[in-house]
């Protein structure tokens, strides 16, 4: 019960079944391996499944390394790209989830191109809109939604950011902030547990920490300052370099 439309694809499946390739070398395998209930769409898409199942995977070489791993949705052009053994993982557009080589990751959900694009070993994070958290590599537990939201973000964790480049340049050992609005937190920030609601709020903090800011361009200058804070609009708006309050 197996279904193949193309050049060499299922070529080494010898005893799997309910497989559906469609496209040159999709789901070609591995000499001696077999798979089952796999649905590949493309060129090279699933090239290299030794055993893996319940996979889709959509778009020319996606999904191209995996091997052993389960449950993936990978739908656009180079998507799920270096996965080898990572499952769970759901990655909808091209180069969303492309991966490192030698690496794998599980449990992750991705919409938009170049979304989670270098992740390595990064587990349970939410990335929507064009290159939301495209940097992210080991960080784990994060929310990022909205086009360039958590751009550079990389080892953090438990980070929540939603709005048009919200927490756009968090990045290292910096977790659970909170940025909610049109590019709040969106500077160099260097700190953990802040809160920044709306539009602007906190953008140039780098490294103030414990600042909790809500209201529109709330806070919106202060760049070093710590333990802030501000309710309303423009609230502290002219708080600068080393205030404190």
């Amino acid at each position: 019960y197996n279904v193949g439309i193309g050049n060499y694809n299922s070529y080494y499946n010898q005893t799997g079944s309910n497989n559906t390739a469609i496209g040159t070398q999709s789901m070609q395998g591995a000499s001696g391996q077999s798979h089952s209930n796999n649905s590949a769409l493309g060129y090279k898409s699933l090239y290299g499944i030794t055993d893996g199942a319940y996979n889709v995977s959509v778009g020319s070489q996606s999904g191209v390394n995996v091997t052993t791993t389960d449950h993936n949705t990978y739908i656009g052009g180079y998507s799920g790209h270096f996965n080898a053994t990572g499952s769970n993982n759901t990655a909808i557009g091209t180069n969303s989830q492309y991966g490192a080589s030698g690496n794998s990751h599980s449990n992750n959900t991705s919409i938009g191109y170049d979304t989670l694009k270098i992740i390595t070993i990064g587990t349970d994070n939410v990335a929507v809109g064009v290159q939301a958290g495209a940097d992210l590599t080991s960080g784990s537990y994060n929310v990022m939604v909205g086009k360039m939201s958590g751009y550079e973000v990389t080892t953090n964790e438990g980070n929540t950011f939603l709005g048009y480049q919200s927490g756009k340049n968090t990045k290292g050992a910096y977790h659970y902030n909170v940025a909610i609005g049109m590019q709040s937190l969106s500077d160099v920030h260097t700190q953990s547990g802040t809160v920044a609601i709306g539009y602007k709020a906190l953008e140039k903090v780098t490294s103030g920490s414990g600042n909790v800011a809500m209201g529109y361009e709330a806070m919106k200058n202060i760049v070093s300052g710590g333990g802030n804070v501000a309710i309303g609009y423009e609230a502290a708006e002219g708080f600068e370099n080393g205030e404190t309050g």
